[in-house]
């Protein structure tokens, strides 16, 4: 079904419901007519003869219907000792030989003469030579009663098979003119409901043809309840973050553009400057210090673009933090001699992989390492590592958009750090939080996820 478009779907859908309902129908309402035409057949049998009950009482003949098609017999039985003894015909229509034989009507009479008692009725069919289906009713009274024996009278009514036909046909073109109505009205709600459906989805698919054309910046929500409006919503909302990813993107781009073009313009004036024999060899030194910086910043675009495409691989394994902390701190420590460097390590181990553990050290030791003042202190106690500098604390306004990547700070800086950390950690399921220090500082807090805020104060 999901080869076909939705409307194609939904109109298999109905035609197949609407064989399965007409044939299903089609065998209750035959089987029903059946049944009551039947017994509308015997209840007409039943009128003639309550209808005519004066006459055929009181002796009088009793002719066949021309307008309903029933013909009669009349006869007389004797009871005596409480049974019936003999049960004769004394009058039969004329039209009686039109609808059964001799042989039928003596099948009739014998399967009546035991219950010929007064006020004694009932119905039966049989059939025919012609296999036509006989319908017959009769009726019994005591007209003539006497010491000796008791006389009772009775009539039976008798039809063919075409006021069952004719009721039977009746009933099947009402049933069924109303079925039809019924599924018109149906096909005309459905179609109704499944256009509107359509037309729904359809302006859903062209507003996400567009939202590049209009670079994510047309709204529109579905209006209703439904899972569509639904769906609706949670394209929308990520159109706005597509938007904010968007406006994030030329930012960064921007912010990468500066950050870049500083060391490069350096190297490149100092170079033509050593070529043109304007400046001295010991000048090399700022091309060097520059190509350290411009590296430095090319690491961290490569470490933030890899964590695009970074997946479980493998099963995360335990990382010996203190190590890795150890080896980090080495680096720095003779890079940053106005910098005390205070270290209580017990052997905590996250779960991870190991360059990803060291890249996150590494960016939050370079972080802490720009703004401290005289010393960085690093814990790692039961679980939880802790790297705090004594530098200026952070204010409101860049606090929550710390992680941000290319986010400038108050004093104009601006990175990757921060955010490759912050997006390293979400991979691993390890909360990142920055906070203020009431003695002075800031301070960087790992720990395993739960649910308390990223960010304290």
């Amino acid at each position: 079904m999901r080869k076909f478009k939705f409307t194609t779907q939904i109109t298999i859908l109905y035609f197949t419901l609407l064989c399965i309902t007409t044939i299903l129908f089609s065998l209750i309402t035959l089987d029903r007519s059946k049944s009551v035409s039947n017994a509308q057949t015997f209840d007409r049998l039943e009128s003639f003869i309550t209808i005519t009950d004066d006459v055929w009482q009181n002796g009088v003949k009793l002719d066949s219907s021309e307008n309903i098609n029933i013909t009669t017999f009349q006869g007389v039985a004797i009871y005596q000792n409480g049974r019936v003894v003999s049960s004769s015909i004394i009058y039969m229509s004329e039209k009686l030989n039109a609808y059964v034989s001799q042989e039928q009507i003596d099948m009739i009479t014998r399967s009546i003469s035991p219950y010929l008692i007064p006020g004694a009725s009932n119905n039966g069919t049989i059939e025919n030579a012609n296999k036509d289906r006989i319908y017959y009713t009769y009726c019994v009274e005591n007209l003539n009663p006497n010491i000796d024996s008791d006389s009772f009278d009775f009539v039976v009514a008798i039809t063919n098979s075409r006021i069952a036909d004719t009721l039977k046909s009746e009933m099947a073109y009402q049933l069924i003119g109303i079925f039809g109505i019924v599924l018109t009205f149906a096909f005309l709600i459905l179609g109704l409901w499944g256009g509107g459906y359509v037309s729904r989805i359809n302006r859903l698919k062209l507003h996400i043809a567009n939202l590049p054309k209009t670079n994510y910046k047309e709204e529109y929500i579905d209006q209703g309840s439904d899972e569509l409006s639904e769906l609706s919503v949670s394209i929308e909302k990520m159109r706005e973050e597509l938007l904010d990813n968007e406006g994030t993107k030329q930012e960064m781009l921007q912010n990468i553009s500066h950050d870049f073009k500083t060391p490069i313009a350096v190297i490149k004036s100092y170079a033509e400057a050593i070529q043109d024999g304007m400046a001295d060899k010991e000048d090399a030194k700022i091309i060097i210090k520059q190509a350290n910086t411009l590296q430095h910043k090319v690491v961290r675009l490569l470490q933030y673009n890899r964590l695009e495409y970074l997946e479980k691989t493998e099963e995360f394994m335990e990382i010996p933090m203190k190590e890795i902390i150890n080896d980090v701190v080495n680096t720095y420590r003779y890079q940053t001699k106005n910098i005390e460097f205070i270290l209580e390590l017990d052997d905590t181990k996250f779960k991870g992989y190991q360059e990803n553990f060291y890249t996150i050290v590494d960016n939050l030791v370079d972080n802490a390492k720009r703004y401290a003042k005289t010393k960085i202190v690093i814990t790692l106690n039961n679980g939880v590592l802790m790297v705090y500098n004594d530098g200026k604390p952070i204010s409101d306004q860049f606090l929550n958009a710390l992680f941000k990547p290319y986010e400038k700070g108050a004093d104009g800086q601006f990175g990757l750090g921060m955010s490759i950390v912050k997006k390293t950690l979400d991979f691993f399921e390890y909360d990142l939080m920055v906070k203020n220090e009431e003695q002075g500082g800031v301070s960087f807090t790992i720990k395993k996820k739960d649910s308390k805020p990223i960010y304290t104060q």
